[in-house]
């Protein structure tokens, strides 16, 4: 019986870990989004600011850009927590 217990609270403590590491990399890779998404959209901004195109269709396209990347972004976090 005594085997069983301790076989449970190492279980218990396992666990709590890989939690704790789930929680962490969820943060990390949200903070890796918020980065990328910042260095995509200085990039974009940058590229029509060359005058490539006219205000309107930068501002139709920029949003098109950013929700298509949020969405694609969320469902990587969504498959990483999944697997984890």
């Amino acid at each position: 019986m005594q085997h069983v217990n301790e076989e449970t609270e190492t279980t218990a403590g396992l666990t709590k870990d890989v939690r704790q590491t789930i929680a962490q990399t969820t943060d990390e890779v949200r903070d890796l989004k918020t980065s990328v998404m910042t260095v995509f959209r200085e990039s974009t901004s940058s590229n029509y600011g060359n005058g490539e195109q006219n205000q309107d269709e930068s501002a139709e396209t920029s949003g098109e850009t950013t929700a298509d990347d949020d969405h694609v972004f969320d469902e990587i976090e969504k498959g990483a927590v999944a697997s984890a």
